[in-house]
């Protein structure tokens, strides 16, 4: 079955589910917290691509903070080079070290948290460690 995702079609096994959902919408998180992971689950980033469309001399598509790559949105939240250290810093902190980055993109594009697993004395769920995290980027 396939699902309609703003614009993108997507598998229904990648969408989050409903208590996925109902998981996210009871965590105590800011307008910016929340904000920023629906933008992301929604593809509703506006990636410098995109805005090239309308004003190409202002907007390049490569990314402002490395400027190698076109800015995409796993780009632009998970692999630039800028947000890989940041990312790679995180998982050090709070993380097991199996933990990669396409893990992290995984949990937060399904809001399945269950392949995370938060080193014994961090007294935070991977869930509010990586929503906060994304929120802050």
């Amino acid at each position: 079955m396939l699902v309609n995702a703003t614009m993108h079609w997507v598998r229904s096994s990648l969408a989050p589910s409903a208590a996925a959902w109902s998981c996210f919408w009871t965590l105590s998180l800011t307008f910016v917290q929340r904000t920023v992971p629906l933008w992301l689950l929604h593809q509703k980033v506006n990636t410098r691509p995109q805005m090239s469309i309308y004003n190409s001399e202002l907007y390049q598509v490569n990314c402002l903070f490395c400027r190698q790559d076109s800015e995409t949105i796993p780009h632009f939240f998970f692999f630039c080079p800028i947000k890989s250290f940041f990312w790679t810093q995180l998982i050090d902190e709070f993380f097991w070290s199996g933990t990669t980055i396409q893990d992290i993109q995984a949990a937060l594009t399904t809001l399945n948290f269950e392949r995370i697993s938060v080193k014994p004395f961090c007294p935070y769920a991977p869930t509010v460690i990586l929503i906060i995290a994304i929120s802050e980027l």
